[in-house]
């Protein structure tokens, strides 16, 4: 909405605004997404004040769909101080907006220790691993998770073990 010594221009919508010289744009703190709104029509009233006129006209605005990453989650990060070789950690669950194929990898400075089961997304202690609570008892990874098109979204996870307290003194005088 602006007022102009030679007219008012007004833009009645929730996402556009226009400037005195005609340069439509997104109102702030407004983004657009092309799964939601692909196209908008915009009424655009000119008043002209010194010659007393009033044109309306219609624009057409065509949002462009681009791709976006995937997003992902991991179900758990906690595994008891009993977990083996084989024993489950989480599953992956992953969203991308355009629906491409998502697909998953470990790095990390503990990746090593871990595996991505490709049919279920779980992710598990590696067959070779021997875990000992004495010296290790979080694991640091990092996810990767990919679709098609290469657009990706990484999180640095920390597998945490779950360690009994061994060692508890009731004191009752608190």
């Amino acid at each position: 909405d602006g007022s102009h010594s030679d007219g008012v221009v007004i833009v009645d919508n929730l996402w556009f605004d226009i400037s005195s010289n005609g340069e439509i744009s997104l109102k702030p703190g407004v983004s657009l997404d092309a799964e939601e709104y692909s196209t908008f029509t915009l009424r655009v009233y000119v008043v002209d004040n010194s010659k007393d006129q009033i044109s309306q006209h219609y624009l057409n605005v065509s949002v462009n769909n681009i791709n976006e990453a995937p997003t992902f989650s991991l179900s758990n990060r906690i595994v008891d101080e009993t977990a083996t070789a084989g024993t489950l950690i989480g599953a992956l669950a992953s969203t991308d907006a355009d629906g491409d194929e998502v697909e998953f990898s470990l790095s990390g400075q503990d990746a090593d220790m871990f595996v991505i089961d490709s049919e279920t997304n779980e992710i598990k202690f590696a067959e070779s691993v021997n875990v000992d609570i004495d010296s290790q008892v979080s694991f640091n990874i990092t996810i990767t998770a990919q679709d098609n098109f290469g657009l990706e979204s990484v999180q640095n996870i920390s597998i945490e073990v779950n360690v009994a307290p061994t060692d508890l003194t009731l004191d009752t005088n608190i």
